[in-house]
C-alpha cells in the first residue's frame, strides 16, 4: 500500500514528455482554412543515341484546405484546389507521349476548382483521399484515352505523395535536439516506375516557436509493376542519388511554415516505345518547395515590398482580395 501515494505522480511522469523534449503534432481548429502552396521543379535530360534532349518542369499548386471535423485520431479536410500552373521549357524527347499545343494549360484550367476529401492524423500521416477519380474523369471529358494517359502521367499515388508530403513527417513521440526519426514512402516517378524512400530526420532545435528539421533521403529503384500503353521498361534502372531537405515547423501554431527538397536521379534504361526498343541516359535534379500561410499572411506578403517577396509574384486572386502565388519563387525565401 506504500507504493498508492506515488501512483499520480509516476503517471503524470510517463504521460508527460522528458524535461526538454517537444510534442510535434498538426494542431488545427474545426472550421479554420489555411493555404499550402506547393512547387515542383524538374530539370530533366535524355540522352538518345547520342543525342541529348533537356527539359525543365515547373508544377505550382495553390491548395485551400478547410477542416472539416477534428477527431481523437486527427483531422478531415476539404482540400480545394484554387489555382495549378505548368510551365515547360526545351526540347522534348520523342519518348514523351504527344501532346496538342496548350495541353498544359487546358488541364490546368480543369484542375482548378477540383476538391478532394483527405484524413490525416495529429502527426500528418494521409488515411484517406477521395476524389481522385472525380477529377480524372474532370480532365478526360469522356476521352478513354485522354483518360488512361492522364491515370500514367498523374496516378493516384502521385496524388496522393504531393499531398502527404504537406503533412507527413512528425515523429510519434516527444524528441528533443539531434534526435532522429525515419519514415519510408514510395514515391511514384511516372512512367519509369518509382522509388522506395527511406527518409531520417533530424530535430536540429527544440527551443523556440518556429524550429528547423533537417532530412535525408535514400532511394531504391522499382521498375513499373506492368506494361504501359505507350512504352515499357525492359531492364536497366534508376539510381536516386542521396537527396536532402530542410522543414521549418511552427510548434505553437501546430503547422508547417516551410520545406524544401532536393534529389538528383540518374539511370541507363532499355524501354521499348511503339514497337522500338531504345537505350536511353536519364538524369534529373528535382527541387520540392512547400509554404503554409493564412490568408492574413498572404495579404501582408503581396502588400509588404519590405517583405523581401516581389509584389510581381503575387499573380492569383483568391475572393478578389487575397494575392498570392510563386511565393518560393520569389527573390528571397522567407521563413
Amino acid at each position: 500500500m506504500w507504493k498508492l501515494p506515488w501512483t499520480p505522480v509516476l503517471v503524470v511522469l510517463w504521460a508527460s514528455p522528458a524535461q526538454g523534449q517537444v510534442n510535434l503534432e498538426w494542431r488545427l481548429k474545426k472550421g479554420e482554412t489555411f493555404y499550402a502552396e506547393r512547387i515542383d521543379t524538374q530539370k530533366q535530360s535524355v540522352e538518345i543515341k547520342s543525342k541529348s534532349f533537356m527539359e525543365r518542369r515547373a508544377k505550382t499548386w495553390l491548395n485551400a484546405i478547410t477542416v472539416k471535423e477534428t477527431t481523437a485520431a486527427g483531422y478531415v479536410l476539404d482540400v480545394k484546389v484554387e489555382s495549378v500552373k505548368f510551365d515547360m521549357a526545351g526540347e522534348r524527347s520523342r519518348l514523351s507521349p504527344p501532346r496538342p499545343a496548350g495541353f498544359e494549360d487546358r488541364m490546368a484550367a480543369r484542375i482548378q476548382g477540383s476538391r478532394f476529401t483527405i484524413a490525416l492524423t495529429r502527426q500528418g500521416k494521409l488515411t484517406r483521399l477521395q476524389g481522385y477519380d472525380a477529377l480524372i474523369a474532370k480532365l478526360a471529358g469522356k476521352d478513354g484515352e485522354l483518360e488512361n494517359a492522364l491515370k500514367v502521367l498523374l496516378p493516384e499515388e502521385a496524388l496522393h505523395d504531393d499531398i502527404e508530403g504537406i503533412f507527413h513527417f512528425l515523429p510519434m513521440t516527444a524528441v528533443r535536439k539531434r534526435d532522429h526519426w525515419k519514415r519510408e514512402t514510395t514515391e511514384p516517378v511516372p512512367p519509369f516506375g518509382s522509388f522506395q524512400s527511406a527518409i531520417e530526420y533530424t530535430l536540429e532545435e527544440d527551443r523556440g516557436n518556429e524550429i528547423p528539421i533537417g532530412y535525408t533521403i535514400k532511394m531504391a529503384y522499382k521498375p513499373p509493376s506492368g506494361d504501359g500503353d505507350f512504352f515499357r521498361v525492359i531492364k536497366g534502372g534508376l539510381k536516386g542519388e542521396e537527396g536532402k531537405g530542410k522543414i521549418v515547423f511552427d510548434v505553437q501554431r501546430g503547422r508547417l511554415v516551410t520545406s524544401e527538397q532536393m534529389v538528383r536521379v540518374r539511370g541507363e534504361l532499355l524501354v521499348e516505345s511503339m514497337g522500338k526498343q531504345v537505350k536511353l541516359e536519364f538524369a534529373s535534379d528535382n527541387t520540392v518547395r512547400v509554404r503554409v500561410f493564412s490568408k492574413d499572411e498572404a495579404k501582408k506578403d503581396c502588400m509588404s515590398p519590405a517583405s523581401g517577396l516581389n509584389i510581381s509574384h503575387c499573380q492569383v486572386k483568391i475572393n478578389q482580395d487575397l494575392c498570392v502565388g510563386s511565393m518560393l519563387s520569389g527573390p528571397s525565401q522567407r521563413r
